[in-house]
């Protein structure tokens, strides 16, 4: 249904909303839709509105609706958390003073908590214009208004002369441009760590063309190659301190390494990834352009994106953490690689060899202290959605909202693996029933009473007990624009 939305001058604005309990959360749904049938109607006559707080159409509870492009998202009790000290100005809308535009300040960055529409706990970490968003919409649970953080008396306009901001416009766009050359000035030099077995020995090749970008683009560079296992951690942490970025030429056990030597030389030197390894599934996550160019490009004037990082031991993971069958294919395939480079078609003899020669002994899962499980016989704690290459495990994870993900399998017939394998590769695995389960925390044990293997990101990692916890916003990462979005959400 559409409601009338409150105008600017009405006293409710200016009202605190209560928090909605689990009680109401049948109420919520029918909120949720007048949100969307106001906010759609609002859009159709005015172009703009992305999203609407219910005390704008006069409910008096802490919830925001939001429809971008990827559809909508519900916020039910939101907690804006970890506002960046680096602020923008930015000319400000309201569907409650829709002809008036207002020039507010808002924090560049933003992480917002808060709770869906089946009441679990969820975290976006917001940069840039859905920052502000959110800021905005925040601003309403609080009756705050953006008239009231106006910048100064100048700072008011009729959307009819948006023309004359156009110079605040150009204004913004050269503080932009002063940030990205304050970056290039900072990375004035890089280390290139290259793994030379990756990719079917390609590794070495994109790093020659990686050192020719970066030395035209006027930075010092120095190439580093990886010797042996584990070699990519000193040479990063040798170099973190000694550059101003560094690139890594690899996989996604390089890119572990490296991230590793970063945290034991307690740097928050920015990583630059340039795919070359089997799966490089960090990348893709990422989405990282195709081309070489592009993806170096960052490495000299590209954004920061800092990530959360999974910690078991003194070993940092970006992706996933696993015990059982799949830690004991890893294991095989580690004796089987002796230094020889791997294609993902590598793994298949040894999927089905062990499928049949593997024990299946249960592991016993606890999620922030609590026993959740004692029958899975593969654990995945997963810090990102995808998994081995083509599965997309985790439906919701995101690097960057202070939790891991762990997903459970409990049957070992050979038909369910095949089964789930497909739906892990489809996309849907959480859609199946029974057999698989899912949670989420930020401590997690898994301990068994047999012999169980267990791999970091996979790289074998000894066998349980293992106790798996996050550390948030461990690293960084120098991604294209585009990326920060793609994390944004879970």
């Amino acid at each position: 249904m559409i409601r009338d939305i409150l105008l600017l001058g009405n006293p409710e604005l200016y009202e605190k909303s209560s928090p909605v309990t689990r009680e109401e959360i049948n109420q919520v749904e029918g909120v949720v839709r007048d949100l969307h049938d106001t906010m759609m109607d609002f859009r159709r006559r005015y172009g703009v509105g992305r999203a609407i707080a219910a005390p704008q159409i006069g409910v008096k509870k802490r919830l925001i609706y939001m429809y971008l492009d990827d559809g909508p998202t519900v916020f039910i009790n939101p907690d804006l958390r970890d506002r960046s000290r680096e602020m923008m100005a930015v000319w400000d809308d309201c569907m409650c003073f829709p002809e008036l535009l207002v020039k507010v300040q808002r924090h560049r960055r933003c992480k917002i908590c808060y709770r869906d529409m089946e009441w679990n706990e969820k975290a976006m970490v917001l940069e840039g214009d859905l920052s502000e968003l959110l800021q905005h919409e925040y601003d309403h649970l609080d009756g705050i208004l953006a008239v009231s953080r106006a910048l100064d008396g100048h700072s008011f306009a009729l959307r009819s002369q948006e023309k004359y901001l156009r110079q605040g416009d150009l204004d913004n766009q050269r503080d932009t441009q002063e940030h990205l050359s304050e970056n290039q000035e900072m990375r004035e030099t890089a280390a290139v760590i290259v793994n030379p077995i990756a990719g079917k020995r390609d590794g070495l090749r994109r790093a020659e063309s990686v050192l020719r970008i970066l030395e035209k683009a006027g930075l010092r560079a120095v190439s580093l190659e990886t010797r042996r296992p584990g070699h990519g951690r000193e040479l990063a942490r040798e170099h973190a301190k000694r550059v101003q970025v560094l690139v890594c030429v690899g996989g996604d056990g390089t890119l572990n390494e490296v991230v590793n030597g970063l945290m034991d030389a307690s740097s928050e030197t920015p990583v630059a990834v340039i795919p070359a390894g089997t799966a490089n599934m960090v990348s893709k996550e990422l989405g990282l352009p195709p081309d070489l160019s592009s993806q170096v490009r960052p490495a000299v004037e590209g954004g920061l994106c800092w990530i959360d990082l999974g910690c078991t031991g003194e070993r940092f993971f970006l992706l996933c953490a696993g015990a059982g069958f799949d830690a004991a294919v890893v294991e095989a395939m580690a004796r089987k690689r002796q230094g020889r480079a791997i294609s993902l078609r590598s793994y298949l003899p040894l999927v089905m060899a062990k499928m049949f020669q593997y024990p299946f002994p249960p592991i016993r899962v606890k999620v922030d202290g609590n026993l959740v499980d004692e029958e899975t016989i593969l654990a995945v704690v997963g810090n990102m959605p995808r998994y081995g290459g083509f599965f997309k495990l985790f439906r919701d994870a995101t690097p960057q909202d202070g939790f891991l993900d762990v997903c459970c399998f409990k049957r070992k017939s050979p038909i369910n693996f095949v089964r789930h394998a497909y739906s892990a590769y489809r996309g849907s695995l959480h859609e199946v029933e029974g057999d698989v389960a899912f949670h989420r925390g930020k401590e997690i044990i898994l301990d068994s009473e047999g012999r169980v293997p267990f791999h970091v990101d996979g790289d074998p990692f000894g066998e349980l007990p293992a106790r798996i916890h996050v550390v948030p916003r461990a690293v960084s990462l120098c991604v294209p624009e585009r990326t920060t979005a793609r994390l944004w959400r879970p």
